[in-house]
């Protein structure tokens, strides 16, 4: 948040020309290090002059993808040795989660903030009284959903915002009284796109949800799907694997399928047209603009990918070195650093008798995304606090 050129970082506040920082806020020119606050001139913790930090940022090569490489593990190293807050929950009541911000009576939500009486939302603001959300916000009182934007009262929808009282709707905006429809816009009492008097709408939709009751679809897999449930993921135009799902919930193609999700056994990409491989070792200032007509491969995938002339701009402007793999690949490498969407109880592992539990082990437990086999040590909110300077 209110960040300018910082690279590679996680969780950091208004902090500028930085590289490296792990949860650092209002730092500047700081370089591997975790935990600041107010800082400038910081390499792994300790503060130098500026000529002597310039030179040791200067040794790590950054403008080239060995020297990233290079320092990117040894930061994960070094903050490993580092306690982590249980969770980023800031300015919340009676609420659980990570990444959630002002908010009040929500359970198990992530990357929201500014809700109320929630749960099981992820990516969104301004929900209130809502439950099983995803990429959503200002809305209320609505339930399973993915996109439900400035609505009220919209049940398993997708795609379909600034709406009220819809349900089992599909790309329906700025409409109301809507059942089972598709692309509407400004719409109303209609069901399976055919409009209908507010009375005839009553009672055609009493008598639907009556039906769905007692005649549910049950798919392949024996699973019923009555009223109220949301649509059966075989349904799916898309498989498992080619969703973002993978990013939350892992699975194997065989998994996948015990769900009765689909699979698809050929993803899209073009491979084998490379035209120049990339050196590791080359400095982005050494790169003219012909490597944007230039086919790359990307070194995991094997997937072959183009630069783009604002791309190539933007890495030479913040000296970003050419990037040895696809977007996708990065996309997936940035989001293993997230913490998983769920939830696990622990305790605080703090032991420092400096602290205000005093010589015995901190008692505080809390709800936290780190689950109890990973290495990190975590601290509640109150030991982590008396931790960062």
């Amino acid at each position: 948040i209110n960040l300018f050129k910082l690279k590679n970082s996680l969780y950091c506040v208004s902090c500028a020309e930085s590289a490296f920082l792990y949860d650092c806020r209002n730092c500047m020119d700081c370089f591997m290090c975790t935990g600041l606050r107010n800082k400038r001139f910081y390499f792994k913790n300790i503060q130098y002059s500026e000529s002597d930090y310039k030179d040791i940022v200067s040794s790590y090569k950054l403008d080239t993808i060995s020297g990233v490489n290079k320092a990117q593990e040894e930061f994960e190293n070094f903050i490993l040795k580092y306690p982590r807050r249980f969770g980023y929950v800031y300015q919340c009541l009676n609420s659980t989660g990570d990444m959630l911000y002002n908010s009040k009576n929500c359970q198990y939500c992530f990357a929201s903030n500014n809700s109320e009486n929630s749960k099981y939302i992820q990516f969104g603001g301004g929900n209130i009284d809502s439950y099983d959300l995803m990429t959503t916000g200002e809305q209320s009182e609505c339930y399973e959903g993915f996109v439900l934007d400035h609505s009220n009262k919209n049940f398993f929808g997708l795609f379909s915002v600034k709406s009220q009282d819809i349900q089992y709707t599909m790309h329906c905006h700025s409409s109301k009284n809507l059942f089972g429809c598709v692309g509407i816009k400004k719409g109303e009492y209609s069901i399976f796109n055919k409009k209908y008097s507010k009375e005839e709408y009553t009672d055609l939709l009493e008598k639907i949800i009556d039906h769905m009751n007692k005649f549910p679809y049950i798919n392949t897999k024996g699973i019923t799907y009555k009223y109220g449930e949301f649509f059966p993921a075989e349904f799916s135009y898309f498989g498992y694997n080619e969703s973002m799902a993978p990013q939350f919930f892992p699975m194997k193609k065989s998994e996948a399928q015990e769900y009765g999700y689909n699979w698809q056994e050929k993803i899209q990409k073009t491979t084998g047209k490379k035209t120049k491989d990339i050196d590791i070792n080359q400095k982005i200032s050494n790169v003219d603009e012909t490597i944007c007509e230039e086919i790359l491969e990307c070194f995991d995938c094997k997937r072959n990918f183009k630069i783009t002339k604002s791309e190539f701009i933007f890495y030479k402007q913040l000296a970003i070195p050419i990037p040895l793999k696809c977007y996708y690949c990065r996309l997936n490498n940035r989001l293993e650093k997230r913490n998983p969407f769920e939830l696990w109880h622990r305790k605080c592992m703090c032991v420092n008798s400096d602290h205000i539990h005093g010589g015995s082990k901190c008692e505080i437990e809390f709800d936290t995304s780190y689950a109890p086999d990973r290495p990190e040590v975590v601290y509640c909110e109150k030991c982590y606090q008396q931790e960062v300077n």
